[in-house]
């Protein structure tokens, strides 16, 4: 876990109190060079509202399959960094390295036991600041990496092999206040929702792997742009 700037404070406790703070792993895995299955797993820490949250969801074909939990950080049974949700736990076998990730059985239809293994060093993109008005809109930070997947998943009832010949994957690490969709009027300031361009993209290939992040409010005219090339 990190903080969003640098503090004197340990990892549990983020150098703003702004509710809207947020740290997020995200991992993805798919066949290659195609095939009809796609999985996502993610973790979320919210510091400063006392919860931490998790998901997977896996795509067969037409259908999806969803496993979402959340517990409390500063609860009576684990430590608030423990990243375990319910059925669903995170390792770092070795920093920005390898990564484990295990969904144990449970009623949602999936399971899994994955090793995300690194073949890229992480690409850590631009921070992106932005105000409104006199208040922070949003300070974030994004690092993304490139990878190849191990292990088995399971889904409704039917096993499969996950090998790195065949599975790549990608993840990124987000920490830092992020933007509020708004959409309550007794709490200022509203969003207005005006038009824009919002693309974030991974693109991976043999030996190197492309991030790309642009917002755009008209054709041409970058709020922001961030884009890395990392080489394997």
């Amino acid at each position: 876990m990190c903080s969003s700037d640098l503090t004197a404070a340990t990892f549990d406790q983020p150098s703003s109190s702004d509710l809207r703070w947020t740290e997020r792993y995200w991992y993805s895995g798919h066949r290659v060079p195609g095939g009809d299955i796609i999985f996502d797993i993610g973790l979320g820490h919210y510091a400063n509202r006392n919860v931490m949250d998790g998901f997977a969801g896996v795509t067969v074909g037409s259908t999806q399959y969803n496993f979402r939990a959340s517990r409390r950080l500063h609860g009576k049974t684990q430590p608030a960094l423990d990243p375990r949700v319910g059925p669903l736990r995170f390792e770092i076998v070795e920093g920005m390295r390898t990564h484990r990730v295990v969904l144990e059985p449970n009623d949602s239809g999936i399971a899994f036991d994955l090793r995300f293994t690194a073949t890229t060093e992480g690409a850590q993109e631009l921070q992106s600041f932005r105000r409104r008005l006199s208040r922070v809109e949003e300070d974030l930070t994004r690092m993304s990496q490139f990878a190849r997947w191990e292990g088995w998943l399971e889904v409704a009832g039917i096993r499969y092999e996950i090998r790195p010949e065949e599975w790549w994957g990608q993840r990124d690490h987000s920490w830092g206040v992020r933007s509020e969709m708004q959409t309550d009027f007794a709490r200022p300031p509203m969003q207005t929702h005006k038009d824009f361009l919002w693309m974030w993209c991974m693109y991976q290939f043999e030996d190197f792997g492309l991030c790309l992040f642009t917002k755009e409010r008209a054709t041409g005219s970058n709020l922001y742009l961030s884009d890395r090339k990392s080489v394997v």
